[in-house]
């Protein structure tokens, strides 16, 4: 199991890095068994990786798709989907 954080500049101001290494730093009391920070623009993501299957010792992260739009952190399992996209404020038209 890892741990996803991130930032979303609501500003237009790119997010600091300072910021994320501060995320990262405050879970240092949770062993880990790599980690990376990745930003661009106004959108700051990072992981506390845990390898808990072989599978992810292979897993290298981040990942962007083909048309270079869309940026993954982690291969996961949303819980609360509904909740989540009420929280996000995301359309029923666009929660696909």
């Amino acid at each position: 199991m890892s741990i996803i954080f991130g930032l979303v500049g609501r500003n237009g101001q790119p997010v600091a890095g300072e910021e994320l290494g501060g995320m990262q730093k405050s879970y240092t009391h949770i062993p880990a068994d790599g980690s990376f920070l990745w930003r661009e623009g106004e959108v700051g993501l990072g992981v506390i990786q845990r390898y808990d299957t072989p599978e992810s010792t292979c897993e290298v992260f981040p990942q962007h798709s083909r048309c270079g739009r869309h940026t993954f952190v982690s291969h996961a399992r949303l819980d609360n989907r509904e909740e989540l996209l009420r929280r996000l404020e995301i359309p029923p038209d666009r929660a696909s």
